[in-house]
């Protein structure tokens, strides 16, 4: 049998490098060949050949991004046609009519193909997005979704046949950043942000897109009496990809905003302050951020949607608001700002942590996805 296994990752960097290795660490016996972005820059797995070949994510203009993109693909089909796969697994695509021809160039060449649909649906989505992406779950051998419920909607909504779809978790999200240099860098925000002991730290963390919430939390903090005392800070952190609009709590001494990128340092950082990590999403199927901010042992408030809800209910490490709102979101956070022996008494529980990262173990999960690329040569 060819153990040869192309998994292609054209947005591996940030958190998706880190889902990359993780996964890939607990993958035996196949002959991988990672396709990644140059932006990879999480440590080399030994066996693990790593080719950095996309870059559309260099450039701005729409014309430029597809021609880098088209050019990794044809990089990609040449190295297929040489080292002949027996298994292709994609974890995000771009530009469906390039991404549903290179499926459709695979099976030709008796390739099966994989796809791990992290969101059912993009997120900014476009009128007739769930016509092609229903054809394109149609056309690969199997998709990996993270959750029950993101199964089900594939199901009823996309009409996906049930043998097809496969859930396996996402795992926990473990930077293995270089530990003095995180504590060092927290010291240093802590003192930049003039952040004193004590201070119910609440923050928005990764790319801010209208889809994560982000309005809800602006129109909250600026309208509620709760979040003036001096003992309470928001933070956002991350580049704003979609003219957010932050004039209602710009110009509060307790907000504090970078629209940037930042490093994974900075991330680390950032996510080692806050005392709460707010996802209240109004869509998703499953969030890298919540399991970095699990495994750094920091609360989380979520929605109810997708599979945010599923770790709290393994252990206590955060709060649901629900369905996600201006009122419910409102209320549970003027509950955590007046009492931060509530906060404090979830953060110090270390053994409901731990029960969440072992539910949500890379090895199982790693053990499941080889079970599967066995399965389709069967």
């Amino acid at each position: 049998m060819n153990r040869t296994v192309f998994y292609i990752d054209p947005q591996s960097y940030n958190n998706l490098s880190v889902y990359d290795h993780s996964l890939l660490k607990g993958i035996k016996d196949w002959q991988i060949h990672y396709f990644c972005n140059r932006k990879y820059d999480f440590k080399p797995l030994d066996g693990v050949h790593v080719y950095p070949i996309f870059r559309y994510s260099d450039y701005r203009k729409s014309w430029r991004k597809v021609l880098s993109y088209s050019g990794s693909l044809f990089r990609l089909m040449a190295s297929a046609l040489r080292y002949r796969p027996s298994v292709v697994h994609v974890q995000w695509i771009h530009f469906w009519p390039l991404d549903y021809l290179f499926v459709i160039f695979l099976h030709l060449l008796g390739v099966k193909v994989v796809f791990t649909a992290h969101n059912l649906l993009p997120h900014e989505r476009r009128r007739g997005d769930g016509h092609l992406f229903r054809w394109y779950y149609e056309k690969v051998d199997a998709v990996i979704v993270h959750t029950q419920r993101t199964r089900l909607e594939m199901i009823d909504n996309l009409h996906i046949e049930r043998k097809k779809i496969h859930v396996l978790h996402h795992g926990i999200l473990n930077s293995e950043v270089d530990e003095s240099a995180v504590r060092q860098r927290m010291a240093e925000l802590r003192d930049q942000l003039h952040l004193p002991d004590g201070a119910v730290i609440f923050s928005c963390l990764g790319m801010q897109n209208k889809y994560k919430g982000i309005n809800l939390v602006t129109r909250v903090w600026s309208r509620s009496k709760v979040f003036c005392d001096k003992n309470c800070y928001l933070l956002i952190v991350g580049k704003n990809v979609e003219s957010i609009d932050y004039s209602e709590v710009v110009s509060l001494a307790n907000v504090h905003i970078l629209n940037e990128k930042v490093s994974n340092l900075d991330f680390e950082a950032y996510l080692r302050l806050s005392s709460v990590v707010l996802l209240p999403y109004t869509r998703i199927s499953q969030s890298g951020l919540l399991f970095s901010a699990i495994q750094a042992g920091v609360p989380v408030l979520v929605s109810d949607v997708g599979g945010l809800t599923e770790p709290l209910a393994v252990a206590d490490v955060g709060w649901n608001i629900g369905r996600p709102g201006e009122e419910p979101l409102a209320k549970v956070m003027e509950q955590l700002a007046a009492h931060p022996d509530e906060v404090s008494r979830v953060r110090a529980n270390a053994e409901a942590f731990q029960r969440v990262r072992a539910a949500y173990d890379w090895a199982e999960i790693s053990a499941e996805t080889n079970l599967l690329y066995q399965s389709l040569l069967q």
